[in-house]
């Protein structure tokens, strides 16, 4: 199972250039969840099995190994909650069988809408303060690449053992 995080094409520099993904509470930056979130301690990810899953709706999405969430206390939850730690099921650090309950979080939440689309509304995991980008394995856009992403990009890799992937989607209609 992969955990990704959808970004706005404008926080990606920030994202890359800090090595960390970081809370709203520690950047202001309400990103796409403006709508649902207040300022809050949490990160938030979505499961899939499929490395850049053609379902995912975002501009950018940053795709990372579920291994991620070991070593970490983590929640999980069915709809979208700007309060995880009082709307989900917590998980403590070291708990081994995350990629159980990551399935299970995505079977679910392909079961709500026809076809698969839109799954992500229905399934979210939160992890607390910030987290490194050690285990980012690729990044998909849906728009060109700035030049100064891709710059950065291509200097992460020259420096890690196990390049980012890029891919580039076409939005569909």
């Amino acid at each position: 199972m992969y955990l990704f995080h959808n970004t706005d094409i404008t926080y990606l520099y920030q994202i890359l250039n800090d090595a960390y993904i970081k809370s709203s509470k520690m950047t202001n930056n309400l990103n796409e969840g403006s709508g649902i979130y207040k300022t809050n301690s949490y990160i938030y990810f979505s499961t899939t099995p499929i490395l850049f899953d053609p379902y995912v709706i975002a501009s950018c999405t940053l795709y990372f190994k579920s291994k991620l969430l070991y070593n970490r206390r983590f929640y999980i939850n069915e709809l979208h909650s700007s309060s995880p730690n009082i709307t989900g099921i917590k998980y403590k650090k070291n708990y081994k069988y995350y990629n159980k309950v990551l399935r299970k979080l995505y079977n679910n939440s392909i079961k709500v809408l026809h076809n698969n689309k839109a799954f992500q509304a229905f399934q979210q995991i939160a992890i607390l303060n910030k987290i490194n980008l050690s285990n980012l394995i690729g990044i998909e856009f849906t728009t060109d690449i700035p030049p100064n992403i891709l710059q950065k990009i291509n200097l992460m890799n020259k420096y890690r053992k196990n390049k980012i992937i890029l891919s580039i989607r076409k939005p569909t209609k």
